[in-house]
């Protein structure tokens, strides 16, 4: 499956048109299935998943992520925003990967280096596919929200993000204790 491809179909409302820039896609919530391409892409991950999301509130996608973890073939790098992660649905889902041991980069809960929110809503695909927006990765943010997801595939790109993602993993693992 060609995930670049397949994200198509998810664009319910205008097409994309013929002169769309072929790097980029944008859906908008609630008019598109902003949750289809998330899943689809974050399921294609075969090598690398690079994450520093504000809000960790998508049963579905935490399901893959932890999947991607648990592999051990699969390098996963996830940096969580302090304030959002003491919510009651993230706590229950972030529990889940604590009861699964050590399976992969501890994953980390933190606030930006100026002891701020994390507002970061940034995913690399296999050093490939960045996805990014003002969509929170909840049903709610996903389906409900006036919100923007904008899914790029160029390496170039995605090297730029991983950097920002690493920056602050380091940032959040200097804060606080690793919970993994």
């Amino acid at each position: 499956m060609d995930p670049w491809a397949e994200i198509d179909k998810y664009k319910l409302t205008l097409p994309f048109a013929a002169d769309w820039p072929q790097t980029v896609k944008r859906f908008w919530s609630p008019d598109d299935d902003v949750h289809s391409v998330l899943k689809t892409i974050i399921s294609a991950a075969t090598q690398t998943l690079d994450c520093a999301m504000y809000g960790w509130d998508d049963d579905d996608l935490d399901e893959l992520f932890r999947e991607k973890w648990e592999s051990k073939t699969i390098a996963v790098r996830l940096c969580l925003d302090k304030s959002q992660a003491g919510g009651v649905h993230e706590r229950v889902l972030l529990e889940k990967w604590r009861s699964i041991g050590s399976g992969n980069l501890p994953f980390v809960i933190g606030q930006s280096r100026k002891h701020a929110i994390s507002h970061l809503k940034l995913c690399v695909v296999d050093g490939l596919y960045t996805i990014q927006g003002s969509t929170n990765w909840s049903l709610s943010g996903e389906q409900k929200q006036n919100n923007e997801l904008t899914v790029i595939k160029d390496r170039t790109v995605a090297q730029d993000a991983i950097h920002k993602i690493a920056l602050t993993y380091a940032e959040m693992l200097a804060q606080a204790p690793v919970s993994s």
